[in-house]
């Protein structure tokens, strides 16, 4: 069973991932020396793994994470991709179509459960459980 959470949106408004599947097959699924068996179909592979990996998000940095988004976006498990850099928390790289920034911000909503949700103090006595 898996958790949703709020997901951060692209320029264009669009999500970047679907729900948290913690134990969904196409997310953990692994060939026999443990690589996602996803990858073999992600967009990505057609380039220099350099791209997705850019020293910084500042100056030429951020033009090179754009780039590697743009491939992102034509790729056909990108789902997948985000989902997996998600729950295995990657600090480093573009992931499916997430940027360092995005995926640390991503990670820190996946890890609050729906019982751990704010209150406004107004809502106190109409909070429903």
């Amino acid at each position: 069973m898996g958790t949703t959470m709020t997901n951060p949106t692209s320029e264009l408004g669009s999500p970047l991932v679907g729900p948290l599947l913690d134990s969904a097959a196409n997310v953990s699924a692994t060939n026999d020396i443990g690589i996602p068996t996803w990858l073999d179909k992600a967009a990505c592979g057609e380039y220099d793994t350099d791209l997705f990996f850019p020293v910084s998000l500042e100056g030429p940095g951020r033009l090179q994470a754009e780039r590697a988004k743009a491939v992102c976006e034509t790729c056909p498990v990108r789902e997948q991709c985000a989902n997996w850099a998600i729950n295995t928390a990657q600090q480093h790289g573009v992931w499916g179509g997430m940027d360092e920034t995005e995926l640390a911000q991503a990670v820190r909503g996946a890890s609050f459960a729906p019982s751990h949700r704010r209150v406004a103090p107004g809502d106190i006595g109409s909070a429903s459980a």
